[in-house]
């Protein structure tokens, strides 16, 4: 089994949010902190994966847009016809 982003948290002594901030090259991680993790990433054979990264990211856009304000009037104009058709 392929090691998760946990796998190498837990081999570091880190959270995996500092994971994250390390495969984000963040500047707010410590040098130490930042060589530990990826000594963990390299002794567990960790590989980012851009691909299901971005998959990631694009579902949190589209989940974003609805529930945006836009999303908000659609669904209230939506309940206004089904009224209008209701009692028509």
């Amino acid at each position: 089994m392929k090691p998760t982003i946990i796998d190498v948290a837990t081999a570091a002594g880190v959270s995996k949010s500092t994971v994250s901030l390390v495969l984000q090259d963040s500047p707010l991680v410590k040098a130490a902190t930042r060589e530990a993790v990826r000594k963990a990433m390299a002794d567990l054979g960790y590989v980012y994966n851009a691909a299901a990264a971005g998959l990631r990211e694009r579902g949190r856009g589209r989940f974003a847009r609805r529930a945006g304000a836009s999303g908000a009037c659609a669904c209230r104009a939506a309940r206004r016809d089904t009224r209008v058709l209701r009692f028509a």
